[in-house]
């Protein structure tokens, strides 16, 4: 789990194909922050070599959320 007061674009393009990173932050504000991020960097970013998109999961109570990069099949 990476304690970050918010999400980078390295951060999310850093995850390798098929894997996750669990982010806590210091709201619920930035966990939304954070998962639609996610999604805007999959619609208008060069993303990395064998990421097809990324898929979120949030946890507003525990400012938690989770981003995996979702492999080419």
């Amino acid at each position: 789990m990476k304690k970050v007061a918010r999400i980078t674009k390295q951060d999310i393009l850093g995850i390798k194909p098929g894997k996750f990173e669990i982010f806590l932050l210091e709201s619920a504000k930035a966990v939304r922050s954070a998962v639609t991020y996610a999604y805007q960097l999959a619609q208008y970013e060069d993303l990395p070599k064998g990421v097809l998109k990324y898929s979120t999961s949030a946890d507003y109570k525990n400012h938690t959320a989770i981003i995996t990069a979702v492999p080419v099949e």
